[in-house]
């Protein structure tokens, strides 16, 4: 097993947005939840909560609103380490993120490179998140606990 800790960094709105919008059910006003919702993410990793930390790689996919009465995305994302001791692998991951709880365990479904025929877990938690201009700033830390399998 190993553990790796790293940051991922939402930008939502304004020019420099990590994170778009690319579907909105009619009838999502109908809900509590964003219900419908699809958007897309091309965020960074970094190795520290700020963004002047070591840059690791992205973090890309896609996230869906998949409740109608609470918060609560359907994610398919992938970890892409640019940089590092992983560099050139990547991780799989897949499941429900009830983002307003406080932690959230998400599967880890695969990878590539050193984390080929990984299974595991994230551990998710909300570091930090501000609003400044109407730009939602957000910092996840993610804890993953996987397989590993040097080459």
């Amino acid at each position: 097993m190993v553990k790796i800790r790293f940051y991922v960094h939402d930008v939502t709105g304004g020019p420099n947005a990590t994170v778009q919008e690319v579907a909105h059910a009619a009838v999502s006003s109908d809900y509590p939840s964003s219900f419908g919702t699809i958007l897309v993410l091309d965020d960074v990793i970094t190795a520290g909560p700020g963004l002047d930390s070591k840059e690791l790689g992205k973090f890309q996919g896609i996230i869906t609103s998949a409740d109608m009465n609470v918060t609560a995305m359907a994610n398919s994302l992938n970890v892409v380490f640019t940089s590092g001791e992983y560099k050139g692998s990547t991780l799989s991951i897949a499941g429900r993120n009830q983002i307003l709880d406080r932690e959230r365990h998400i599967a880890v479904v695969g990878g590539t490179g050193v984390f080929r025929f990984t299974r595991g877990y994230a551990v998710v938690r909300t570091y930090s998140s501000r609003v400044e201009d109407s730009v939602l700033y957000f910092v996840g830390e993610l804890t993953i606990y996987t397989t590993f399998c040097p080459v």
